[in-house]
């Protein structure tokens, strides 16, 4: 159970964690589990994630009349993420994957006008062929199909799924229960154990 001002750290480092997820999607997992010390508490860039988050509003905001489609998908972004950003408890999981769905809609039109920003602003004033993105967005689409690939090995049966998670560093116990559920389903006690 995490006090008030915890949940508004792990609402932060969650913002901050989707958003990097976004860019790489490595490592992914079902679950996640918050990083903490070793002595209780959160490490230090925990604490620093409000303070990056309402840094991204105040530009938002400062950018409001120039690119309000930019603004749109960052509010987007986060009033959708909010009801899960455990400000307010929601289920066992913190952070997980599927929270955002919807959010990174929000998100794309956030960085599709930052694209936008960079040609007109940028590329431009400095002869860059606008087909500069063009090919930088092709070979990004084409790193992030071979993960996806990658990716439905993982989502292949329960017990790869569930040992994919304990795989991660720090895996969440959860885990370990939910993979010998999975080999008992499967009628493998012995693996179960």
């Amino acid at each position: 159970s995490f006090s008030e001002v915890d949940r508004i750290f792990i609402a932060g480092y969650g913002v901050l964690f989707y958003v990097v997820k976004f860019f790489a999607p490595i490592n992914l997992s079902i679950l996640y589990k918050l990083p903490t010390t070793d002595v209780g508490g959160f490490p230090w860039y925990v604490y620093l994630t409000p303070i990056v988050v309402l840094a991204g509003i105040a530009a938002l905001i400062l950018y409001r009349r120039k690119t309000p489609m930019l603004v749109f998908g960052g509010l987007f972004f986060l009033v959708t993420l909010g009801p899960v950003s455990q400000l307010i408890p929601v289920g066992v999981a913190t952070i997980v994957d599927r929270f955002t769905y919807i959010p990174y809609f929000g998100f794309m039109i956030l960085i599709a006008s930052a694209l936008l920003l960079v040609r007109d602003h940028v590329l431009k004033p400095r002869g860059i062929p606008q087909s500069a993105i063009a090919v930088f967005a092709i070979a990004w689409i084409a790193v992030l199909i071979s993960g996806t690939i990658g990716q439905t090995r993982v989502w292949n049966n329960d017990i790869t799924l569930w040992t994919s998670v304990i795989d991660q560093p720090s895996p969440p116990a959860m885990a370990y229960l939910q993979r010998g559920l999975a080999h008992a389903a499967a009628l493998r006690p012995r693996d179960a154990a």
